[in-house]
């Protein structure tokens, strides 16, 4: 393998964080695609990861993510020390 095997790319904020009056869109399809991807508190706050290959571990792939999930004390602690206004 040569040259770079992974990455990461910022397309767009959340929309959540932007005021829907400055969203730009005016398409009731669109709005109705972007308000679908909404989920109380977050918004549309989500990490998507897509890999590609062939014979993946799939199995090993997800337990090793989700080894990276924090559990409900570790969450409920974060949030009692974050500043995230947003994290409900």
């Amino acid at each position: 393998q040569s040259g770079r095997i992974g990455g990461l790319v910022p397309v767009m904020p959340w929309y959540t964080l932007i005021p829907r009056d400055q969203w730009g869109i005016t398409d009731p399809k669109d709005l109705a695609m972007i308000e679908s991807k909404f989920d109380v508190p977050h918004g549309d706050r989500r990490q998507e990861m897509v890999f590609i290959g062939t014979d993946l571990k799939i199995d090993s792939i997800r337990s090793a993510l989700d080894k990276c999930l924090m559990n409900k004390k570790e969450l409920k602690r974060y949030k009692f020390y974050s500043n995230d206004a947003h994290l409900g």
